[in-house]
């Protein structure tokens, strides 16, 4: 049976409701998440990372449902296309099977990371284009090894500090936006990088005792 509307008629949410469900129906690809129930998102900037990575229209952000640490630093998309054989992971996990363990132990996890060219040999089409199921799993058990450290090197006559892996901005600006900490040394650190974001301040080097601060709340 074919059930006709009069447009006049209609209220405004069963209009707004029938058209979200025309446009995921006819131009949006139907992608379920593989990793559990907290769905996706394919909103404009969902997944983003201000200042590193703004993911192109059309992309659909696929969260880590089985994420165990508090923040989710690999991020999971699928391209424009909808394909979801074709995903990739924002940091690009380059190497990281070596970096944590992974690679050449012989079993399932390992093979994983082999095949998708995250040991020794980085093949950049493979590693822009795993399949979705996997890439949730690769970065299941990268946030497994994730921790943040402080880490210093030498540059010339002064010691330089930094957080390694290379923390998101948005995740230190959490920290203080959340009132996690109230150290002086932090709370200038977020506010430098805010400085930054409006194009007062491009470079910025934290402090040894800012970056002692924001590690431990990072993890």
């Amino acid at each position: 049976m074919m059930i006709k509307y009069d447009i006049i008629s209609l209220s405004l949410p069963l209009l707004l409701s029938l058209f979200v469900t025309i446009t995921t129906t006819v131009f949006g690809a139907s992608i379920t998440n593989p990793s559990g129930t907290c769905g996706v998102d394919n909103s404009e900037g969902a997944g983003d990372r201000p200042g590193y990575h703004s993911p192109s229209p059309g992309t659909t952000y696929v969260p880590n449902c089985n994420n165990s640490p508090k923040r989710e630093y690999w991020r999971v998309f699928v391209g424009s296309g909808g394909d979801i054989s074709s995903t990739y992971i924002i940091p690009r996990p380059d190497e990281k099977g070596v970096e944590y363990g992974f690679c050449g132990e012989g079993d399932d996890l390992s093979e994983l990371f082999e095949r998708n060219s995250l040991c020794e040999t980085t093949d950049v089409e493979k590693i822009n284009n795993i399949p979705l199921d996997e890439a949730l799993r690769i970065t299941n058990a990268l946030h497994g090894k994730l921790v943040f450290v402080a880490e210093s090197w030498s540059l010339g006559d002064r010691v330089e500090w930094s957080i390694s892996p290379w923390a998101p901005e948005d995740d230190i600006l959490e920290i203080c936006d959340k009132e996690m900490t109230a150290d002086a040394n932090a709370l200038g650190y977020c506010g430098r990088i805010r400085s930054r974001c409006d194009g007062v301040e491009i470079g910025i080097e934290p402090s040894e005792a800012a970056v002692k601060a924001v590690v431990p709340l990072l993890n």
